[in-house]
């Protein structure tokens, strides 16, 4: 005997929508954070595979130098077996060093050409064609002071970044599960028409009314975001010292290698070349034999 409709509202309270926001927005931070992150792994792996083909590059050259090398043995090793200075076993250990030379010139080419094809599908171009590298591998930038790089690393690396906005999201969600046991209020107006024996009459009520939570305080997931809170905490310190490990794993890598080439730079090839100068003067001088100016 009644016919009408209603208009149902619930008023959020104690600002969980905005928390509910606040945490989806510390989400998006952490997506723009490793976006971030494979940005700088991509680079880097271009900048390594660019530096390596450059490095194979220069392999190339020597080991076609020292191919002629070998083949100028070859030719010297078998003109003074002729007048009688060198033996068979002499022409025959040159002949294997040319061989030998020969199968490592190929085997570099084959890296060669194989570093460009997995640069190739590193950059996504399959069809990048091989061409030659222009760069300075004899260039030597100043060693970063090892301080100052860890600190701009905890700083600005993004896998720290999304650390960081994992213990703000969690903090928010910690409190939003704090908050959810305020109850929020439902309001609603009834409006219709009401038929009884004497006629029809137009009625209208308003319900306001809330859920009181006498049972569920939500403890349990209170207990579980506290936990992901400390739990994200402890994340931001695993980072960091996976990144002091790393770093100094690296920048050990890297003096080793800057001393060794120091030392090749300064020391042993000049001393390698002197070496040669001496021998080429010996043979002008018919102090010394060909074969020793060649090794």
């Amino acid at each position: 005997e009644q016919q009408g409709a209603f208009i149902d509202q619930t008023f959020v309270t104690a600002h969980k929508l905005r928390l509910n926001r606040e945490r989806y927005n510390q989400e998006t931070s952490q997506a723009e954070w490793q976006a971030v992150g494979q940005q700088y792994r991509v680079l880097n792996g271009v900048r390594i595979r660019f530096y390596q083909l450059l490095a194979m590059q220069r392999v190339l050259d020597v080991q076609a130098e020292l191919l002629k090398v070998t083949q100028n043995a070859v030719t010297t090793t078998e003109g003074l077996k002729n007048v009688g200075a060198a033996n068979e076993p002499d022409v025959l250990g040159a002949h294997i060093e040319e061989q030998q030379e020969t199968v490592a010139l190929r085997n570099a080419r084959a890296r060669y050409d194989a570093a460009w094809r997995q640069l190739a599908a590193f950059v996504g171009n399959p069809n990048l064609v091989a061409g030659r590298l222009q760069g300075d591998l004899e260039e030597t930038p100043a060693v970063p002071d090892a301080d100052a790089a860890l600190s701009h690393l905890l700083e600005a690396s993004p896998e720290i970044q999304v650390a960081q906005a994992e213990i703000r999201r969690n903090d928010i969600a910690l409190r939003r599960e704090q908050v959810e046991p305020i109850p929020n209020i439902n309001l609603r107006v009834n409006s219709g028409y009401d038929f009884e024996e004497d006629g029809r009459r137009i009625t209208t009520t308003v319900q306001l009314g809330v859920r009181v939570p006498l049972f569920d305080r939500n403890q349990g997931n209170i207990k579980a975001a506290q936990a992901q809170l400390a739990y994200a905490r402890q994340e931001v310190c695993r980072v960091e010292l996976s990144l002091r490990q790393r770093m100094a794993r690296e920048y050990e890598r890297y003096e080793s290698a800057a001393a060794v080439a120091k030392m090749y730079r300064e020391q042993t090839l000049p001393a390698a070349r002197r070496a040669y100068e001496l021998y080429l003067d010996s043979f002008q001088n018919r102090k010394a034999a060909w074969p020793q100016v060649l090794v």
